[in-house]
Parts: C-alpha cells; sequence; structure tokens
C-alpha cells in the first residue's frame, strides 16, 4: 500500500508518554534534543537516538513516544510507507533560525537587566506571535547602538536568582557607542541560563538604544505533509 510522508514536530515533558496520530509502516525519530523511546501503539517499546528509526513494521495509524528523562524533549518524527517517499516534504524538515528579543526589567536609577533562560526542549513564541519547538539556543547577541557622550555598557553575567550575579566577575562587557555610532552586534555561543545588565554610561541619561537577542534551532510545531483527518 502507498500513503504519504508526514512529520509532526513536539515537546514532551518528563517521564510523559503523548500519543501522536501517524500513518504509515516506518518512523523515524528526525531531530531530538535526547533520546527516546518510540513504539506504534500496542507494540513493544524501542529506545531510539536522534536520526534513527525503523522501517517495515505492521501498518499502523498511531506512534507512542516516551520521554524518560527528567528534562522536555523537543522531537521530531516522520513516518511514512516502505514504498512511498514524498521528497516535497524535505524542505519542511529543515530546522528554522529564530530570533528571539530580550525582555528587559527596570532595577532601579538607570539599571536594567534582562534574563535569558535557555528555551531549549521547550515551545516558545516570537516577536511575531509564532510557535517554535526549540532545539538549541545557537548564540546570544548583544549590541549598544548610541549613549550620547558617554557610551553605555552590557554585561553578561551567570544566571542567579532571576538577576545578575554580579558576586563574580562578567563572562563579558560589550561597549557601546557615541551618539551616531553603529557598532556589530556582538555574539556569544552559549548555552544555559544568563543575565545581561545595561548601566548607562551618563547617569539618567534616556537615549540609550540597543538590543539583546537569542538566536535559537527551532521546528514549527506540529504536523507538515498530510496529517492525519
Amino acid at each position: 500500500m502507498t500513503g504519504s510522508t508526514v512529520s509532526y514536530s513536539g515537546v514532551i515533558g518528563p517521564g510523559q508518554t503523548l500519543p501522536i496520530a501517524l500513518t504509515g509502516t516506518d518512523i523515524s525519530l528526525v531531530v531530538a534534543t535526547a533520546p527516546l523511546f518510540l513504539r506504534p501503539t500496542g507494540q513493544v517499546w524501542n529506545l531510539f537516538q536522534p536520526g534513527t528509526g525503523m522501517r517495515n513494521q505492521p501498518q499502523f495509524a498511531q506512534v507512542e513516544v516516551y520521554n524518560q528523562t527528567t528534562n522536555a524533549v523537543t522531537f521530531q518524527l516522520l513516518a511514512s510507507f516502505g514504498d512511498f517517499v514524498d521528497r516535497r516534504l524535505l524542505p519542511n524538515l529543515q530546522l528554522s533560525s529564530v530570533v528571539l528579543p530580550a525582555s528587559w526589567t527596570f532595577i532601579a536609577g538607570t539599571e536594567f537587566y534582562a534574563q535569558l533562560v535557555d528555551k531549549s526542549g521547550s515551545l516558545f513564541t516570537d516577536a511575531n506571535g509564532l510557535q517554535w519547538n526549540a532545539v538549541s539556543r545557537q548564540a546570544i547577541s548583544i549590541q549598544v547602538f548610541s549613549g550620547g557622550s558617554t557610551p553605555p555598557v552590557y554585561s553578561l553575567y551567570a544566571y542567579s536568582d532571576l538577576v545578575p550575579d554580579v558576586t563574580v566577575p562578567p563572562l563579558a562587557m560589550v561597549q557601546g557607542t557615541t551618539a551616531g555610532g553603529l557598532p556589530s552586534p556582538t555574539m556569544f555561543a552559549l548555552n544555559g541560563n544568563y543575565s545581561v545588565k545595561l548601566v548607562a554610561g551618563t547617569a539618567g541619561t534616556t537615549n540609550v538604544a540597543g538590543s539583546v537577542f537569542e538566536i535559537y534551532t527551532a521546528l514549527a510545531p506540529g504536523y507538515a505533509g498530510n496529517p492525519p483527518n
């Protein structure tokens, strides 16, 4: 029997079992942030590494995923029939780079901080309102445009108790420019949780302009291809 190729992207919590409506005879764990147990419903569980799968199974209409880890896992499954592969679906299986702006919190005086909690293995919403399943963080990007006559400084700290851990030296400091300057973003390839602290160069200044972004490798959630009815 022939049929279509269908993928499903999602996030599964620690210790959870997730049933997914997928029809086929072949199933592959295309992407995952950790190994997962898979089985067509009613069959035997098997542990699969990302990029592996099984072929020529009795035709199934549902697949179950079990997360044996203590962390949420982002994953993508691909179901197909052994004698039918729809290669037109392949572009939908590609990972995307998604930019997520930081949210700033006022502290006191001219101090602000941004919490950069690593969203790998979770569902997040970008600035355009689109949802994504985060696979891994590619980088943290810091750019400071202008600070009048005295440039501001962005300091990157390890994350601690929702605020920058200023008891230890910052991991990095990004210097702003004087008015009219246009610096290139400074990129940090970092996984894990961090804080960015901004202290304006001139007390009381309001003309500080800059940006902090996280860049994630991510998957669009849900089905791609011809999902089941």
